[in-house]
């Protein structure tokens, strides 16, 4: 079973996320990280300039589907997660 932290940017899941992993010795992943990773470290701002909204959307929903079937995980979602944008974001 994961813990998923979701919620508001800014709202402090990062830093949840950081401690819940110190308690529970689980391993953190961040999905924004992850994104910045396979993007070839490319942020969040500069994939939206380059491939719009949508495109980073859709890279955010594989990557939860990716990392939801781990287990034991502390999951840290980007702030957008549960938006779904249309192609003007």
């Amino acid at each position: 079973m994961n813990i998923v932290l979701i919620g508001m940017r800014g709202a402090g899941k990062s830093s949840i996320s950081r401690r819940l992993s110190l308690l529970t010795k689980r391993p953190v992943i961040s999905t924004d990280l992850l994104i910045e990773y396979e993007n070839d470290g490319l942020g969040i701002p500069g994939i939206v300039a380059e491939q719009g909204w949508a495109a980073f959307r859709e890279q955010e929903f594989r990557v939860i589907e990716k990392v939801t079937r781990l287990d034991n995980l502390i999951i840290d979602c980007g702030g957008g997660v549960i938006v779904d944008l249309d192609q003007d974001g």
